[in-house]
């Protein structure tokens, strides 16, 4: 089974707010445009047994299509590469995953970004899930994505759903 999809071709809107020290002034600017567009393609296994757990094997690109000068976007393409494993044991199931991600180079001249180096990026997830019946399952997750920069903290997440 191979699927192939993109998203994130939505409006972004960048806010950047500068004080002054000698003025107090506030001064504000809004960035609209076309965010990036991710285009990714999965393989799903079978399990060779019932033991064993299916796992989807999975590639992404983010082609640099937002505005770099507006601050929309690195202007960079990313590379990811994910492993997904999902086991049901009846009507509860547990998942987790791994992913990294190959951060491109910013061009040192132009936008906000220009001449940061990005990091390369090691994400992952744990999770466990109930279906409660055809139509409803409940599910927890916690998700971790180290920092891309020094000058970010690395993301931990939990999250529960319906």
């Amino acid at each position: 089974d191979v699927r192939a999809s993109s998203s994130d071709c939505s409006v972004t809107t960048t806010t950047t707010v500068v004080t002054t020290p000698v003025t107090n002034v506030i001064t504000r600017t809004t960035e609209a445009g076309l965010g990036d567009v991710l285009a990714s393609a999965v393989y799903s296994f079978d399990p060779l047994t019932p033991a064993l757990p299916y796992v989807d094997v999975g590639a992404r690109i983010k082609f640099p299509t937002a505005d770099e000068v507006k601050g929309l976007g690195t202007g960079a393409y990313d590379y990811t590469l994910n492993l997904d494993l999902y086991k049901p044991y009846g009507a509860f199931a547990l998942l987790g995953g791994v992913g990294y991600t190959f951060k491109g180079d910013i061009d040192p001249v132009g936008g906000i970004a220009s001449g940061l180096e990005l990091d390369n990026v090691v994400a992952s997830y744990v999770g466990a899930e109930y279906r409660l019946n055809q139509r409803w399952l409940v599910g927890v997750s916690a998700d971790y994505r180290e920092a891309a920069s020094p000058f970010a903290e690395s993301s931990k997440e939990t999250s529960a759903y319906v």
